[in-house]
């Protein structure tokens, strides 16, 4: 699990995250620049990572996995 701290500019984003989005998310594709920069667009929003990501191999392509958490639902998670 990620020990990252909060970002106080990101705490006055809000308490849930915009446009409806899950606390949680698991965002998954093929490894290149294209889902690198998805989860850079996620954090940017104010996500956090979630754990480590994981990786496997299809055959093809490597697929990787990243969770991630919206800063108040992990303050959450002692409660």
């Amino acid at each position: 699990m990620s020990t990252t701290m909060i970002n106080p500019e990101i705490k006055n984003k809000g308490h849930e995250p915009p446009d409806g989005l899950p606390r949680y998310r698991l965002l998954t594709g093929k490894d290149d620049a294209k889902f690198c920069h998805r989860i850079s667009e996620a954090l940017a929003l104010g996500y956090q990572l979630y754990g480590s990501p994981a990786a496997t191999f299809n055959g093809q392509d490597v697929i990787v996995a990243q969770a991630i958490i919206w800063p108040e639902a992990q303050q959450n998670q002692g409660s």
